[in-house]
């Protein structure tokens, strides 16, 4: 019998009576090696991405010698696929912590690539970077030197790519189908 392949299924009973199953879906059980999903590993998915987007964003910056903002995608792209692949939720609390991660991310790269990139630019070395790092008015200093509004843009595209890309649609409910018999 295949009952994965939506066909009906017909069974005969042992007095010659033939009774008609229509299978909607077969649930398969959840192996014990299969990861939990949940709003937990959404978050921490989030955060490592985070983490990991900043980083890029930053060594990225200093390598082309600009802020770079049109990275604020490709993070977006980081944290709502992580967020995607390890909550595996379809509600918005998942989109939430999708934006909300996309936001830190973009903060924190933004702010390490505008203080690394202007501080090196005006010939100081790395420790003065740490310092400048150390100072929040120094940090929003750099940050506005280095992004204009234009860059807002890429900030909002990102934050929307992140927002669709966290949750996963819900699976399909499809209405019960007829058996075909006919009440008198």
């Amino acid at each position: 019998m295949d009952l994965e392949s939506g066909e009906p299924v017909i069974i005969e009973t042992g007095k010659g009576k033939a009774v008609r199953l229509e299978v909607e879906e077969a649930t398969v059980p959840a192996t014990p090696g299969e990861p939990r999903k949940g709003l937990l590993p959404a978050i921490v998915g989030a955060a490592s991405a985070v983490v990991l987007g900043a980083i890029l964003w930053s060594v990225l910056a200093v390598f082309a010698g600009h802020g770079a903002s049109p990275l604020a995608i490709v993070v977006a792209l980081m944290v709502g696929m992580n967020v995607r692949l390890r909550g595996g939720g379809h509600t918005t609390p998942f989109r939430v912590v999708g934006v909300v991660g996309t936001l830190v991310a973009i903060l924190v790269g933004g702010t390490l690539a505008s203080t690394t990139v202007l501080t090196l630019a005006a010939g100081e070395g790395l420790g003065r970077v740490f310092s400048q790092l150390s100072n929040p008015v120094a940090m929003l200093a750099n940050l506005g030197r280095a992004y204009k509004p234009i860059d807002l843009i890429a900030v909002a595209i990102g934050l929307y790519i992140a927002f669709r890309l966290s949750a996963s649609k819900p699976p399909a409910v499809s209405a019960p189908r007829p058996s075909g018999r006919r009440r008198p």
